[in-house]
Order: structure tokens, then C-alpha cells, then sequence
């Protein structure tokens, strides 16, 4: 038996921290950081717990769903820096959405997700449960050396949920696996006050090889997709959309170049939220269903990987819910463009580009008033779209959010 996505929901915090900002402090800057990761700024949780954004992306996945969290037979959260060792960050989740079903964490480091969905998928296949909530959930920044520019500028916090149903297409096929290394990326546990412990105990902060990471990256990936295509019997070029672990654009580049796919397939969110770890799957996956660019029949393959060395890959099939038009994967409701992926993410570059809104986070529901844009500088941002896209707009009236924007522009590229 296999399983539907019925909803997903994502959750930052609100501060927002910029390579600038960063370079205040550490010896580097935003071309040095932008030109070796992709990243252009992070969200990092200063008022925040980590608990509040695991509840938050859970409450609008199952809002999404339209299952209520009486109905949850199992909740299934993958962290590896939970706001407590114990209990579960699952139960805490739990707790605050009233959910009474069995509840605990899964420790797949960057995979986590992936390793999730594959124990939730595993209760769905012995009839053990019907709907369940996978969560992945982590605040990075707790975990790194803030003097080490080599790996404090990579990493920020959030968080990623979906809700799953028993019953569907999905998975076409999964491949797990983990080539055991724990040097190349780690962080030492608690250090403790044991008196009988004779040796010191290493610092609870990250510590990574960078290159050691980058190989394995580019190939845990194109392996993996390769795999998955031979699995479900498709063409790699079959595949529609790519969410892969959001380590560093440079992986990302180097594996799509490798896999020969369209680089549009291939969704990006690390330039303005770094690496999240095991929520960087869910929350690509949800900005890909907020954008309205997923349809019934479209084949997703996510792949994560990361310490331990941990690689999950998950090939789904994707279509409308048994809750018909309130949403497909639960997302029409809120779908605020029809403009394709491309097309929008392009608008976004245009916009940043000439307002000088670099670390400004952007979604087809955000005003232009929100992003920081008044009259002057929406007209200004029509003649840059207009440049880019060689085209003429027709706006009897500004657009009045980013969606809109998008929108008009995918209108005129129709004519």
C-alpha cells in the first residue's frame, strides 16, 4: 500500500541574517560567502523556539490536509538538535497540536526527512496507520562555532512538514543508504559532569571537511537519482521536479550538470534560508506546492544526504487529494500565481536585483508594500521586468503582490 501527500507546511523565524551582517563579525563577506555557497542570507531563531516552528509548519500542513490532529495515528519528526534530548521533539509537537497518537524522533542528520517518510510509509504499509504527520525540524545555529567562517556561514534554522494518508502511488521507488564515516561531519554530545569520567569530552559543536563533504554530495546525489529512475522503471529525464538537500549551490550545480536535467526542475531555496539540515526537503517541497508548479502525475525525487554518512532518496508521485478543489497536494486554495516556477523565481531575481532586496524572502502572496516597494519602485521594477523578459507589459493598475507581478508577466509572454 502506498500513500498521498494530502498537505505540507513550512515555518522560519523571523530574524533574518545577512552576509553583511555576518562579515561584521567574521573575518569575510558576501561576495566571498555568495560566491562558495549561493547563500545570500539565513534565518536564524532569536525569540523563537524550536518547538514553536515545528508546531507551526505542522499546524499548516494539517490545515492544508484538512485532517484534523485527532485523526493522526503517528507523528514522526526528524531532528538532530531538538530543543530537548528527551522527550522527543515529536512529542512535543504532539502535545501542543492535542494529538494522542504515537510520537517520536528519527536522527538521520541532513536524510532525516526522507528517513521519516520511509518509517511512516513502513506503519502505512502494515495497516498501523492512516494519517500521519512527518516532521522535520532544526535549529542549526545552536550547534556551530560562530568564529569559524568556514561553517557558521552555511547553516540557519526552520522547519518542514508534510501529512500523509494511507492509500496512492507513492513511493515509486526509495533507495537508503549510509556509508559509515563519523569524522567528515559531526557533532560531539553532551559533555556532562560525570566525576568518574576520566577523559575530556569534545566541545557540542560542528565540525565538517569540506571537500570530503562536496564529493560525497554531488555524488550521493546523481547516484541516487539514477537509482531511483532504474527503480520505477523511468528516464531520468522522466522526472519533473528535483528537491534535493540544500547543502551548497555549488553541489547543487556540479549535480545537475552530472544528471544532464533541465536546471529549472531543480528547486532552490538556500540563498535565503542556507542549509536547514533535514528541513531543507519539506520546506522546498512546500515552496514548490505554494507556487502552484506541482500537478497530478508529476514525479518528485528528493534526495538527502548528509553525517553519518546517511543518503535517502524518495521517488513520489503526486496528485489531488481526496479533498478535490480545496487543494492539489492541498495547495490550490492558496496558490497565489499561475505563473510556472521559472517564471516566477525570475520576477524575484529582477526585483532583488534592481530594489537591492538581496536577503528580502519573497512568496507569490507578499505584498510589494511588504517587500519593501512603494509606487516609485514598483513602476521602476515594470521597466526592469520589461528589460529582462523583452516583453511590454499591459497594467492598467500596479500589481499588488509578487504572485501578481508573476502573473502578468506569464500573461505576456502567452501573446
Amino acid at each position: 500500500m502506498g500513500f498521498t501527500i494530502l498537505g505540507t507546511g513550512s515555518a522560519l523565524p523571523k530574524r533574518s541574517v545577512s552576509n553583511d551582517e555576518l562579515s561584521e563579525f567574521l573575518d569575510t563577506s558576501d561576495e566571498w560567502i555568495f560566491t562558495r555557497t549561493g547563500i545570500k542570507s539565513r534565518h536564524v531563531c532569536s525569540t523563537e523556539s524550536l518547538d514553536d516552528l515545528a508546531v507551526a509548519a505542522s499546524e499548516r500542513a494539517l490545515q492544508v490536509s484538512g485532517i484534523d490532529a485527532s485523526q493522526l495515528d503517528l507523528i514522526v519528526c526528524s531532528t538532530t538538535t531538538g530543543d530537548h534530548l528527551v522527550p522527543a521533539e515529536a512529542c512535543a509537537v504532539a502535545e501542543r497540536l492535542g494529538a494522542t497518537c504515537p510520537a517520536f524522533d528519527v536522527s538521520a542528520a541532513c536524510a532525516g526527512f526522507v528517513f521519516a517518510l520511509d518509517v511512516a510509509e513502513g506503519y502505512i504499509a502494515r495497516g498501523r496507520a492512516k494519517h500521519v504527520l512527518v516532521v522535520a525540524a532544526e535549529q542549526m545555529t545552536r550547534a556551530l562555532d560562530w568564529t569559524d567562517r568556514a561553517t557558521c556561514v552555511l547553516f540557519g534554522d526552520g522547519a518542514g512538514a508534510a501529512v500523509i494518508e494511507a492509500g496512492g502511488d507513492s513511493p515509486l521507488a526509495v533507495e537508503l543508504s549510509t556509508a559509515p564515516d563519523v569524522e567528515t561531519l559531526r557533532v560531539p554530545g553532551l559533555i556532562g559532569t560525570s566525576p568518574f569520567k576520566d577523559s575530556a569530552d569534545s566541545e557540542s559543536v560542528l565540525s565538517m571537511k569540506g571537500r570530503r563533504v562536496f564529493k560525497f554530495g554531488v555524488s550521493a546525489i546523481c547516484d541516487t537519482v539514477h537509482k531511483l529512475a532504474i527503480d520505477a522503471g523511468i528516464l531520468v529525464e522522466d522526472i519533473d521536479h528535483f528537491v534535493f538537500h540544500q547543502a551548497n549551490e555549488r553541489i547543487l550545480s556540479q549535480a545537475v550538470k552530472r544528471l544532464g536535467v533541465p536546471d529549472e526542475r531543480v528547486v532552490r531555496t538556500l540563498r535565503e534560508t542556507g542549509n536547514i539540515s533535514s528541513a531543507c526537503i519539506p520546506l522546498a517541497l512546500d515552496r514548490l506546492a505554494n507556487a502552484g508548479a506541482l500537478h497530478t502525475g508529476d514525479t518528485i525525487a528528493l534526495v538527502g544526504f548528509g553525517a553519518g554518512l546517511d543518503i535517502g532518496g524518495y521517488l513520489l508521485r503526486w496528485k489531488l487529494s481526496h479533498i478535490g478543489n480545496k487543494n492539489a497536494l492541498g495547495h490550490n486554495q492558496r496558490r497565489t500565481t499561475m505563473a510556472d516556477q521559472k517564471t516566477f523565481e525570475r520576477v524575484c531575481d529582477v526585483i532583488r536585483e534592481t530594489a537591492g532586496l538581496d536577503d528580502v524572502e519573497m512568496k507569490p502572496e507578499s505584498t510589494l508594500e511588504e517587500i519593501g516597494l512603494d509606487s516609485l519602485g514598483t513602476v521602476e521594477i515594470l521597466v526592469a521586468v520589461e528589460d529582462e523578459f523583452g516583453i511590454q507589459l499591459d497594467t492598467e493598475e500596479n500589481p499588488k503582490t509578487v504572485g501578481e507581478f508573476a502573473d502578468t508577466v506569464e500573461a505576456a509572454l502567452e501573446k
